[in-house]
């Protein structure tokens, strides 16, 4: 994994593959490296389960998909609200939802959820974010709704995701608040330009902007004396960085991940009004992850509350 995460070539000893999750644990990424631990750890345990004769449906991986499916919170008087799901099960982009109250004339927000490993394409625990995406725009062109909310647990992920969230909030014409368990990474690029960005409590956490890869030096070992590639005299860049590696120069590598950082910095500056000294900005651009106080102080975040205060957040940006 690319920026923020690992490349892990390799995978737990007498188990055989799953594709979606070994695509986990490859490519282009932004991620904090507590999260891509965890999600390499998990990996692990569940082959080892599985490879042990254990039930599939046991690990939770549909529960997890239905849980980042969106819902729509119904706004009662007070602080009271309620959380509704009409949304049928699909394996395509399209999957179909309402917000139909049952008549009610209830004031209503969108409810979204970006948990786990960010991903572009969908698997088994999750839709994927080019799914998320798409129903951010839907519920921001959907006259029912007065806003949305979308709550953010993760320590980011693929590259390519970050960018088509970001995207698709920035394209929205109604108040969008992020409420933050936790952001890191690409999930925090993702959200960048949400209306408003809201940690939930003050353990929230929010940062690890940065670049970093980690390679495997076995692997690369491995590699060199099992495979040959052959490229076209017509494509002497092709590659250029990962044909370096194997010669032992690292120096193209390190270029590619500072301009990886340098462009992710640049983003976070123009998008977030961030305070302070200039040492203190650089510190917050340097890869830490800041409690929900601390990143209120730097300007990372707009504010800490209840899901009712990121509701009442909603409606008032929506006035």
């Amino acid at each position: 994994m690319q920026d923020g995460g690992f490349h892990f070539w390799g995978m737990a000893k007498h188990t055989r593959p799953n594709p979606r999750i070994e695509a986990l644990l490859s490519g282009n990424m932004h991620i904090d490296a507590f999260d891509a631990l965890e999600a390499y750890a998990r990996y692990n345990r569940d082959l080892e389960y599985l490879a042990s004769g254990g039930d599939y449906a046991a690990l939770g991986y549909s529960e997890s998909r239905k849980r980042s499916m969106p819902q729509s919170i119904i706004v009662g008087n007070g602080d009271a609200f309620q959380i509704v799901s009409k949304v049928r099960d699909s394996e395509g982009i399209d999957a179909v939802y309402d917000y139909t109250n049952s008549g009610s004339n209830a004031p209503s927000i969108g409810y979204l959820e970006l948990t786990g490993v960010m991903r572009t394409e969908g698997g088994p625990s999750s839709y994927g974010v080019a799914q998320t995406a798409h129903w951010v725009t839907h519920m921001a062109n959907d006259p029912a709704l007065e806003g949305v909310i979308l709550r953010v647990r993760s320590g980011g992920g693929e590259s390519m995701s970050m960018d088509i969230l970001r995207t698709a909030i920035q394209s929205s014409s109604k108040p969008i608040v992020a409420y933050i368990d936790r952001a890191g990474s690409a999930a925090y690029g993702g959200i960048i330009d949400a209306d408003e960005l809201i940690a939930s409590s003050p353990r929230a956490r929010t940062g690890s902007l940065g670049s970093y890869i980690s390679l495997d030096r076995k692997a690369i070992k491995k590699y060199s004396k099992n495979i040959i590639d052959v490229y076209s005299e017509l494509s002497p860049d092709k590659n250029y960085e990962f044909r370096e590696v194997f010669k032992g120069n690292m120096e193209p590598l390190i270029a590619m991940v500072r301009t990886d950082a340098t462009e992710f910095r640049e983003a976070v500056r123009e998008a977030r009004p961030l305070r302070g000294s200039a040492g203190t900005i650089e510190k917050t651009l340097s890869g830490g992850m800041f409690p929900a106080q601390e990143a209120k102080q730097r300007g990372l975040i707009d504010g800490v509350g209840t899901l009712s205060y990121a509701i009442r957040r909603v409606r008032a940006l929506a006035a």
